[in-house]
């Protein structure tokens, strides 16, 4: 059995507010970039940036686990 949810679960707990809820909306709950950007309060040009870090961060974090 894979663990790779607990792992998610684990990395996304690790991330600061903004950058796990960029990914939650985007990846979780299927918005577009542009519905994230409205429910975050940010444009979209912020959104994009925020998406981009937090999935870097987040490799990272997965990086180091292993």
């Amino acid at each position: 059995p894979s663990d790779a949810p607990d792992r998610v679960r684990v990395v996304l707990a690790r991330l600061p507010d903004n950058y796990r809820r960029i990914l939650e909306l985007r990846f979780l709950q299927a918005f577009s970039v542009r519905e994230a950007a409205g429910h975050m309060g940010v444009s979209v040009a912020n959104a994009k940036v925020l998406q981009h870090r937090a999935l870097q961060m987040a490799a990272q974090m997965s990086e180091g686990a292993l």
